[in-house]
């Protein structure tokens, strides 16, 4: 589900931009990475998007009933704002970009149920346990290393509810 396109405002600051293109909402990162106003982000790596070729990641969801979420990788807020439309009890963020956290709670256009926490994905212990833990930090899948792979589920396996699942939806895996 994407963000309303008139609750967004642009925006230039020292690590991103907000821009509008032909009237879609653009965050663009200093590094070069970008993304969209576009509800096909939280479709697909929540695997609910039929016929565009994430199967498998559809597959992980089959079933998979969720309502305790941590997100690692704030962006627009695609992803969490989609999960509390759903009316998930528990969203929780982790973001370790202090000027996007800041943006984004000042523009309030984020469903007030989402707790966002200033703190790096890879680095983060949680102080509770969860249904889903989606960690879509990356941009390139050959940033995501085997090391890391490991490193994620040992961080955070303990940290799931019985039955729950760590999800990393660039790889499309399920790795728990």
């Amino acid at each position: 589900m994407k963000i309303e396109e008139n609750k967004i405002k642009k925006h230039t600051g020292s690590s991103f931009n907000i821009t509008k293109e032909d009237g879609v909402t653009h965050l663009r990162f200093k590094s070069g990475d970008w993304l969209r106003n576009e509800s096909i982000y939280s479709n697909v790596y929540l695997g609910e998007c039929d016929g565009c070729n994430r199967d498998k990641i559809k597959n992980i969801f089959d079933g998979f009933s969720y309502d305790k979420i941590l997100i690692g990788g704030l962006g627009l807020g695609l992803i969490p704002n989609h999960l509390a439309n759903k009316s998930k009890s528990v969203i929780d963020v982790i973001e370790n970009n202090k000027e996007l956290i800041d943006w984004v709670s000042n523009e309030k256009y984020l469903d007030d149920s989402i707790n966002i926490i200033e703190a790096d994905a890879l680095s983060y212990t949680p102080s509770k346990k969860y249904d889903l833990i989606l960690i879509d930090i990356w941009w390139n899948e050959a940033d995501v290393t085997e090391e890391i792979k490991t490193s994620l589920k040992n961080r955070y396996s303990s940290h799931l509810n019985s039955g729950g699942k760590l999800f990393l939806p660039l790889t499309e895996e399920d790795v728990k």
